[in-house]
């Protein structure tokens, strides 16, 4: 079972894209939705139109916002249909993974304000992997920590899990940096199959934007480059940390300072099989 955790920007629609690619089935995965880009019953609403257009009927559930938003809405290239029905609480969803007899793995692409309620409901012995995208140990602006996305959404949900003793790997923006799908691709996510067009236009949108501010012809998948470490981590290099996640009164929240410890159950992914990572998100799919 994979548990994946979406506040469901473009990459993470790429993320939950790729599933049937890779060999999932339906009833392989649950979906919990955080609110960050926009509210949770939106996102919630998006992840179910999502998996029906794509006829990958994984069930969705609604959990919480993050207390610090995000950008506000989704990008109007994301033409996802609403669902057929209502969403049900990611309380149902905890009730489901307490009876899995496991094991059960976890994804987190969004904020982490959902991933304590879905750790209490497991036991540890039932918990596999557990992947995240968030942070950045290296990459920074003008000297000061770089504070990514999801990490400054909600750091203090990101460090009581760092703190749970569990086994975690990291994908931080030093490894995604590295993996991108450049423009000239783009158009092949038509094999995407029926979301395929939908997927094109937002890429392209998003190309614009990655342009615009650092330069790179094509887009970054972040979402999607944490889904192949979680798959295939015998693919990535990662190394030991000690992780302090500056928490929202300082000015820089959720940005990492970081300490190498091979003790430590954080791994944190920052090289590997990059060249395959890229080939494998540029199509075809081979």
């Amino acid at each position: 079972m994979l548990v994946i955790d979406t506040d469901l920007y473009i990459d993470d629609v790429l993320c939950l894209a790729l599933l049937p690619y890779l060999g999932f089935a339906a009833d392989d995965v649950i979906i919990t939705t955080v609110g960050s880009y926009a509210p949770v019953t939106e996102t919630a609403n998006r992840a179910a139109g999502l998996v029906q257009a794509m006829a990958f009927p994984a069930p969705v559930f609604r959990g919480a916002d993050a207390p610090w938003k995000g950008l506000g809405e989704l990008p109007p290239s994301l033409a996802i249909p609403q669902p057929s029905a209502a969403i049900p609480s990611i309380h149902e969803a905890t009730a489901r993974l307490e009876s899995h007899p496991g094991p059960i793995d976890i994804l987190g692409i969004g904020p982490s304000t959902n991933l304590p309620l879905l750790f209490d409901a497991i036991a540890p012995s039932r918990i596999g992997r557990i992947t995240l995208m968030t942070g950045a140990i290296f990459d920074g602006h003008d000297g000061q920590p770089e504070a990514e996305f999801n990490a400054a959404r909600d750091p203090e949900a990101l460090q009581d899990i760092l703190r749970s003793g569990l086994p975690i790997t990291l994908v931080p923006l030093d490894l995604c940096n590295k993996v991108q799908i450049p423009a000239s691709r783009i158009p092949n996510l038509e094999q995407l199959g029926t979301i395929g067009p939908m997927l094109i236009s937002a890429h392209h949108a998003l190309r614009d934007e990655t342009w615009a501010q650092a330069m790179i012809d094509g887009v970054v998948p972040y979402d999607a480059v944490a889904l192949l470490v979680a798959l295939y981590p015998e693919r990535f290099l990662t190394a030991g940390m000690q992780i302090q996640v500056l928490d929202s009164s300082s000015p820089h929240p959720g940005a990492f300072v970081a300490e190498f410890d091979d003790t430590s159950p954080v791994r944190v992914a920052l090289g590997g099989d990059i060249k395959w990572a890229r080939k494998l998100l540029s199509f075809p799919m081979t």
